[in-house]
């Protein structure tokens, strides 16, 4: 199969929460550039799940029912546009509620959307993809297919994907065992909240990976990467 190389790129809490209060503390603010700067430079497009792009990009006011009875395009549709970044989202039921074909992050930085949908997602949600000229893949009946998503976004030209949460998507790829790298920033900061960590992962198996280098950043914060073990 042919695929991206896939990279898990993470900022998390010393207890390995990837989300908290700790994101926009002081000490916290050297990991988080690092961060940013990384995700378009250790690839060549970035990827998160539903519940991640609704909540920082994809939550527009969208009134579906004007495209009640409208047909749209069948299957796979990846319009011209501009040549940018692609911002992949994993979005099996067509959740994402976007009111543009671009999003901005870090500051300055601008990349297209590519919706990866099913077969169940509604017309009307299409039809929305197609008024904004969103590409779309279609991979899976009601359940993402990643391995056809993958070879099918690797057929778009793309080499390496930065996947940047949340923790269900970077589960079900972890369990699919089609995650190839782990970079991982580490605040200074004990969370102590009651969310998600890394990787919400439902095999009931362990992934081994093995260290691959260590780099001190200001403040205390760390940034460790990890390649698969075959």
């Amino acid at each position: 199969m042919s695929k991206p190389y896939i990279i898990c790129h993470m900022m998390i809490s010393i207890d390995g929460k990837i989300d908290g209060d700790y994101i926009d503390a002081p000490a916290s603010e050297p990991a988080g550039e690092r961060y940013d700067s990384l995700v378009h430079t250790m690839a060549d497009a970035w990827a998160n799940g539903t519940n991640t792009l609704k909540m920082y990009f994809a939550n527009a006011s969208v009134d579906y029912s004007i495209y009640k009875g409208i047909e749209p395009v069948v299957g796979d549709h990846v319009p011209e546009g501009e040549e940018l970044p692609w911002l992949v989202a994993f979005d099996a039921h067509g959740r994402l509620d976007w009111d543009f074909d671009k999003v901005e992050y870090p500051e300055g930085e601008w990349s297209r959307i590519l919706e990866v949908v099913t077969e169940s997602v509604r017309p009307e949600f299409l039809a929305h993809l197609d008024k904004l000229g969103i590409a779309r893949i279609v991979a899976g009946k009601d359940a993402i297919d990643f391995p056809l998503a993958l070879e099918k976004l690797s057929a778009l030209g793309i080499q390496r994907i930065a996947l940047c949460g949340g923790a269900k998507i970077n589960g079900a790829l972890f369990d699919a065992g089609l995650i190839d790298e782990i970079s991982l920033i580490i605040a200074p900061y004990v969370s102590g909240e009651a969310v998600q960590t890394l990787a919400e992962c439902t095999s009931g198996k362990s992934h081994p990976f093995a260290l691959k280098e260590v780099e001190r950043l200001e403040e205390g914060a760390l940034r460790l990467t990890f390649t698969k073990v075959a």
